[in-house]
């Protein structure tokens, strides 16, 4: 039960990150329709190209704080640890190539490893970037809930 529970965890946090990265990359998809350039004209589908990788590295970074972050309260984690616990989520999610071919799913016409290399630097950066949001969001959310309790608190009457 407790493993359904973290798959779902994992799941779920791939899928905020691509939901992110997929409005993310409208911005340059709207920007290469309105003017058209050789950046933007580089990739066809800027949303699903962000949006893949990205639920990808969600879900290493949550693998990551699985194992690593196991045995550490919510409120123990630094912003560097949750950066490197992100970067290690992204170093993950470049692997993925990698795994398609030992599993037979693709045929690439480069060595495999300068696919992975090639996707290492930017993947590791978007999952510590996005690690550090996800930490401070969950943060925002949590003085919010301490302060809705401390309300409800304030409303209970006093007895002497």
């Amino acid at each position: 039960m407790v493993l359904l529970l973290k798959i779902r965890g994992g799941i779920g946090m791939g899928l905020s990150w691509a939901v992110v990265a997929f409005l993310l990359g409208g911005i340059p998809e709207l920007i290469g329709n309105i003017w058209p350039n050789s950046v933007t004209s580089a990739v066809d589908i800027w949303p699903a190209a962000l949006a893949i990788p990205a639920f990808l590295g969600g879900v290493g970074f949550s693998i990551v704080l699985a194992v690593a972050g196991k045995n550490t309260r919510f409120e123990e984690l630094s912003l560097g640890r949750f950066a490197i616990f992100g970067a290690a989520g992204g170093a993950l999610a470049s692997s993925f190539p990698a795994l398609l071919l030992i599993f037979g799913l693709g045929s690439p016409n480069v060595p495999i490893g300068q696919i992975t290399l090639a996707l290492l630097g930017p993947l590791s950066v978007g999952g510590a970037v996005a690690a550090l949001v996800t930490l401070v969001v969950a943060r925002m959310s949590e003085n919010r809930d301490l302060l809705d309790a401390k309300r409800d608190i304030d409303r209970l009457p006093v007895r002497d």
